[in-house]
């Protein structure tokens, strides 16, 4: 990602438009780098909270296999 910037950077150089149109076009590239990493943040995220599904799973079933005599001195 980084080289691509650089080109970019060089070729924003030689041109030599305005600089306001230079200052957008740096701004450009760096807005879609955040996205892409906020995705992969979101896609973290996702698989975490899949994890803590299957997590309650485990407990709930071993809640069942306990024996109903456990259970009533509870009662």
């Amino acid at each position: 990602m980084c080289s691509v910037l650089f080109l970019f950077e060089q070729s924003a150089r030689t041109a030599k438009p305005p600089p306001q149109l230079t200052w957008q076009h740096g701004q450009q590239p760096k807005q879609q780098q955040q996205q892409q990493q906020q995705q992969q943040q979101q896609q973290q995220q996702q698989q975490q909270q899949q994890q803590q599904q299957q997590q309650q799973q485990q407990q709930q079933q071993q809640r069942q296999q306990q024996p109903p005599g456990q259970k009533q001195p509870l009662l």
